[in-house]
């Protein structure tokens, strides 16, 4: 029982270490971005793409599905698997300096803890990602 409770103990850690690295980080890539529009402001050259997101929750029989889309770059079916990994980039992206690798990795473990399942596919028209977890129904002999 003591071993059950040291590896919880130690998961909660990890996650909370992945959590607060993955607050800080937002702060520090828009500083980043910020500095990087202002030194080509005058350059006509660089276009500054919009990304749009749209979050809705759909059924799937009974299992409630968050469907989260956006129109960006998205994600390379070959990355689709290795971006759940724990600060794991891929290449257009470490080039492109966006992200820690941490996002969905802690969407994986929340979704994992709460026995939902994620998958990722292209947004609409191939462009973009589309993320859909699947929530787990709620079993009523099960505490909460």
């Amino acid at each position: 029982m003591l071993e059950r409770e040291r590896t919880s103990v130690s998961r909660e850690r990890s996650y909370i270490g992945d959590a607060a690295h993955e607050l800080r980080t937002p702060l520090a890539a828009m500083r980043v971005n910020v500095e990087a529009l202002q030194g080509h402001r005058a350059d006509p050259r660089v276009a500054c793409r919009v990304s749009r997101v749209a979050v809705r929750v759909e059924c799937d029989g009974e299992r409630p599905v968050l469907v989260v889309q956006d129109s960006g770059d998205g994600i390379a079916e070959a990355w689709r698997e290795r971006v759940f990994d724990r600060f794991f980039r891929a290449q257009d992206q470490a080039q492109r300096g966006s992200g820690q690798g941490l996002g969905l990795a802690i969407v994986k473990a929340v979704a994992d803890r709460h026995r939902a399942g994620v998958e990722l596919s292209a947004g609409e028209g191939g462009c973009g990602l589309r993320a859909m977890v699947r929530l787990a129904v709620a079993d009523a002999s099960r505490p909460a």
